[in-house]
């Protein structure tokens, strides 16, 4: 009898540490996939170049009684492969309401030491199309995202704005510095895919561990011997 409760305090043990392993293994995934999270917020962002005062946008006629108002018309810094967002302010001195459409353009004047963007597909609003009261405001989000190429790094590009209602249209006049140096994955360790890979490596691990444990049979419990309950009778 005391053969089997040996054997059963055995298979118990060696349960209890497979179940651990693949807990450790786990804590460890779970580590690897927060530490991997940190690592990819740490990055700098771009920035405006200043802060104040707000820049006008360009009416095309001067009786245009719409406006467009934004911090500053360049953002240093842009990562490629990374999404930047600002924002700008259209507001309405018109008597009545009026539907406002929004579009990017590479037609106009170029600043000196800048080029036109390749493609005005990388900024995008919130919506293109926005509709307000008399005398009404509105704040609207742009979004920036240059492909994760190299060939995009340390570019100058520019871009326009354009705010269109009722015939009548205000441009804003965007200057993009991208940034020399970029990291598109190539060297850099990626613990959120190092410690998924070691979580599930554990489990597997674990389950083949428990598979190969015996486990306790009716005979070996009961007698203690190892002996198969026939060779016990006569």
């Amino acid at each position: 009898m005391q053969g089997g409760t040996m054997l059963n305090i055995r298979v118990m043990n060696a349960r209890i540490l497979g179940v651990s392993i693949i807990l450790l293994l786990g804590i460890i995934s779970t580590m690897g996939f927060y530490i991997g999270a940190l690592a990819g917020d740490s990055d700098s962002s771009p920035s405006l170049s200043h802060e104040e005062p707000y820049i006008v946008g360009t009416p095309l006629e001067s009786d245009i009684k719409f406006r467009a108002y934004y911090r500053d018309n360049r953002i240093e810094g842009l990562q490629p492969g990374k999404r930047f967002a600002f924002s700008f302010v259209v507001n309405s001195t018109m008597d009545e309401p009026g539907i406002f459409d929004l579009r990017v353009s590479k037609e106009g004047y170029v600043e000196e030491g800048y080029t036109e963007i390749p493609e005005t597909a990388w900024v995008t609003f919130d919506s293109q199309s926005i509709e307000l009261r008399s005398m009404g405001i509105k704040t609207i989000d742009v979004y920036i995202d240059i492909p994760g190429d190299e060939q995009w790094l340390a570019q100058r590009w520019q871009c326009w704005i354009d705010v269109m209602c009722g015939g009548e249209q205000v441009r804003c006049q965007i200057l993009m510095d991208t940034s020399a140096e970029g990291d598109f994955g190539d060297g850099k360790v990626n613990w959120v895919l190092i410690g998924i890979g070691i979580g599930v490596l554990g489990i597997i691990g674990g389950v083949f561990f428990l598979s190969m444990i015996p486990g306790e049979s009716k005979s070996e419990v009961e007698w203690g011997t190892g002996l198969d309950s026939k060779d016990w009778q006569g």
